[in-house]
């Protein structure tokens, strides 16, 4: 049996308080067995005493023929000498000796025509509950009380049964969802209990999610595809400009930001596209992370123009990765973008390793530390996506370590 499920905590649950309401009744049935023949034996015993004490006002002394078990003497001279200490100090009452093999229940009473009290004794050693039945009392008890609790297990384990199938099933059927398919209905739980409840609620918010999902991706799909349009003509536009103003000094590097900021916006739109689509990526291939690398750094080097920032390249250990050229490119571009944008001053320290790229850059005012920024949204989104391992931790002096992981660790 699983203990960590509902089903085991309800069984277990159940068959403890069988368990407990067992003992409670056990003890409290013995108490009672044992209250009940005290209250007898004293009761007769009285009865016994108010007999002979009548009698003894009649005829000033005890009677001769008394009931089996009973003997009476007057005064403490005629108790038996071994008797004698349990009554030292005892009035009129009743009392029980139980020492040492002797079982008497005692009544000491006065008669109006004798001086000295009357000592009543009533022997209950063959009348009391033996060690015998006693012993079969507490076997018969025991007994019931396994019986009680094999039925309670039972009873427990159908309960559970009952109680946790229709949960486990919901649950079982929510586990196998997939992102892929449309939100069941979860009509098989269609109940009017909690359970049912919880199915039609949980049915609820999927539709929900569902729609919000979609709405999404047509508009992420439709604005990008709607950015392209005057994306492309500015790139057109950007290109007659660089033709008719070759021999123009002036024009060359107006130009050539415009063409830069248009090969980001469309780096941008591929990203929100491919974000966009729900396990419909390009396919995978083995890519050489050094060429993408270099590739990225030379398409953001302009970033670092007039900054006082030193770059180092480390591609000597550079290996490969499993996933589409654009992916990785999009993945590293953002993340060295960003580092390139947020750094004013210091060194960079990019390495490229075999399943990796390591990026180490001074904290500025809006580092990478905080993780701000549209380019460390998109490396996040990418590795959740892909399955990859994206970490910002500080680092020693001031400076902070990124990491990007093309292979799941584990």
């Amino acid at each position: 049996m699983n203990y960590g499920t509902l089903r085991s905590k309800i069984a277990v649950h159940v068959f403890g308080y069988t368990l407990l309401l067992v003992l409670v009744y056990s003890l409290a049935l013995l108490c009672v067995v044992y209250q009940v023949e005290d209250m007898a034996l004293r009761r007769q015993l009285s009865s016994y005493a108010d007999d002979i004490i009548r009698y003894a006002e009649t005829h000033a002394g005890v009677p001769d023929n008394l009931p089996p078990h009973v003997t009476a003497f007057t005064g403490m001279s005629g108790v038996p000498s071994h008797l004698q200490p349990y009554l030292d100090g005892q009035h009129e009452g009743a009392l029980e000796i139980n020492d040492d093999g002797l079982d008497f229940y005692v009544a000491v009473r006065r008669a109006v025509t004798i001086d000295s009290p009357i000592y009543i004794f009533y022997d209950v050693s063959s009348i009391e509950l033996t060690e015998t039945y006693e012993r079969y009392l507490l076997f018969g008890v025991v007994g019931i009380g396994i019986c009680v609790l094999l039925a309670g297990f039972v009873a427990a384990r159908s309960v559970a049964s009952q109680l946790s199938t229709p949960l486990a099933g919901l649950t079982a059927e929510v586990q196998d969802l997939s992102l892929n398919s449309p939100p069941p209905s979860l009509r098989q739980f269609d109940s009017p209990d909690e359970i049912g409840t919880l199915a039609r609620t949980i049915g609820d918010l999927l539709a929900r999610v569902e729609a919000f999902t979609q709405r999404e991706r047509e508009f992420t799909s439709h604005a990008s595809h709607e950015l392209r349009t005057p994306v492309t003509v500015i790139k057109g536009a950007a290109e007659i400009m660089e033709a008719r103003g070759a021999g123009d000094i002036g024009m060359g590097e107006p130009v050539a930001r415009i063409q830069r900021a248009v090969g980001e916006i469309e780096t941008l739109i591929d990203t929100f596209l491919l974000l966009a689509r729900e396990n419909e990526f390009p396919a995978a291939r083995i890519c050489e992370l050094k060429g993408i690398t270099e590739d990225v750094v030379a398409a953001h080097r302009h970033l670092l123009d007039g900054k006082p920032v030193e770059l180092d390249v480390q591609v000597s250990q550079a290996g490969t990765a499993h996933v589409a050229p654009a992916v990785a490119s999009i993945a590293v571009g953002n993340l060295i973008r960003n580092a390139f944008m947020y750094t004013t001053e210091g060194r960079i320290t990019l390495q490229v390793l075999t399943d990796r790229v390591v990026v180490t850059n001074p904290v500025g005012k809006n580092g990478i530390a905080k993780g701000e920024g549209l380019g460390l949204t998109i490396v996040k989104r990418l590795c959740e996506r892909m399955g990859w391992t994206f970490t910002i931790v500080a680092g020693p002096e001031g400076k902070t370590r990124a990491e990007l992981v093309f292979q799941s660790q584990g």
